[in-house]
């Protein structure tokens, strides 16, 4: 739960600028837009402030009242977007209780800090506001929360889903509360609407939830099982499920359109290649989506370079050219010890033979006969 150090209600009709300095609020007279100048300390210069604007989306700036030459000032919005600057504006597209904050680094490295807890709903006709943020995604896998504003700070509330009792909050000094319920919400076919309740009964909320998908492992080689978990599908159908548009296979919805499927990653183009590829569904994916980090195959056709080539050829004939010159100097040895070559026994074939096959003896001439 933020604890608020000063809040105070802006008017749904009325936009002002409000300047944040140690802590203090000071109102001067209407602007064009919502507007904040941070006092940021060593320690941090923390505050808290709710709005009630009557349409989105809702601009508002922000600056720094140091001015020191060579600082760097870094500011994140509370919805993933940053900036850097001296002055800074924002637009808020939906109702949300944003988390501010800004850092100063000065040219020796020092840093000092500021913020401010930002609660944005839209205008009602009740005092107490409410609102789901983010309005839509994925029951059960989209991070959600539940943020209340223009409470009685110190006040229980008991925050109702669909007129059940899912949490109890206090309410801080700055009139707002939050209520992380992420892992409260049921799984539920694809457009069904959640409706969020306080008791007292003084506001509501609604977050709408839509087709997405978890996977695990989150990374990977092809031949590697993942596991597709799906929710918010239409109930009792059937879903194809792809890696980059290669097909994995189909899987089957139950009726709150929820499924599980294990599949094989393929060992083919693009993902037998190292890279990031993403999770497709059909009917497409509207709400979470999941990524798989590919290792890439270590099975594929080695690649080697034209230099490489030439390292090798050269390499081979080199080893062929030693082989030559050890033969001929081998042969040169062996001819200057005197050594013959031994006659080839085909000469010996060629000689006449006896009857019983052995080589037929010369006949010996005995001279005249006397």
């Amino acid at each position: 739960m933020l604890t608020s150090k000063a809040s105070r209600f802006l008017p749904a009709v009325a936009v002002a600028e409000i300047v944040l300095v140690s802590a203090l609020l000071v109102l001067p007279a209407a602007s064009a837009t919502y507007s904040f100048t941070f006092a940021p300390t060593k320690g941090g210069n923390y505050l808290s402030y709710t709005i009630r604007s009557l349409t989105f989306p809702v601009s508002v700036a922000f600056a720094v009242n140091d001015t020191s030459p060579g600082t760097t000032d870094f500011w994140q919005f509370g919805d993933g977007a940053n900036a850097t600057g001296i002055e800074v504006t924002h637009v808020y597209t939906e109702p949300c209780l944003y988390v501010v904050s800004e850092v100063t680094t000065a040219l020796n490295g020092s840093t000092t800090k500021g913020g401010i807890d930002l609660g944005i709903f839209a205008s009602g006709s009740t005092y107490q506001a409410m609102a789901a943020c983010p309005p839509e995604g994925t029951a059960g896998f989209t991070p959600v929360e539940v943020t209340g504003g223009f409470f009685t700070a110190g006040q229980q509330i008991e925050v109702r889903l669909n007129g059940t009792g899912i949490g109890n909050v206090t309410v801080g000094s700055g009139g707002d509360w939050q209520l992380n319920v992420t892992s409260i919400l049921p799984p539920e076919p694809n457009g069904t609407e959640y409706q969020f309740t306080t008791s007292p009964p003084t506001a509501t909320a609604e977050f709408t939830t839509l087709e997405g998908i978890e996977a695990s492992p989150k990374s990977g080689a092809p031949g590697d099982t993942v596991i597709v978990e799906g929710r918010s599908y239409p109930s009792d159908s059937n879903v194809s499920v792809s890696l980059a548009n290669v097909t994995l296979g189909p899987a089957q919805t139950s009726l709150n359109g929820s499924f599980t499927g294990v599949f094989s990653v393929p060992n083919s183009a693009p993902i037998s290649s190292s890279g990031t590829y993403q999770y497709i569904t059909g009917p497409p994916i509207l709400g979470t989506h999941a990524d798989f980090d590919s290792a890439g195959s270590s099975t594929g056709p080695v690649v080697v370079s034209s230099s490489l080539w030439l390292w090798i050829i050269l390499i081979v004939l080199v080893a062929l050219a030693c082989i030559l010159i050890w033969l001929l100097g081998r042969r040169r040895r062996n001819t200057s010890r005197g050594r013959t070559v031994p006659e080839p026994r085909i000469h010996r074939a060629l000689q006449p033979r006896s009857r019983l096959g052995s080589p037929a003896r010369p006949v010996r001439s005995l001279g005249p006969a006397s």
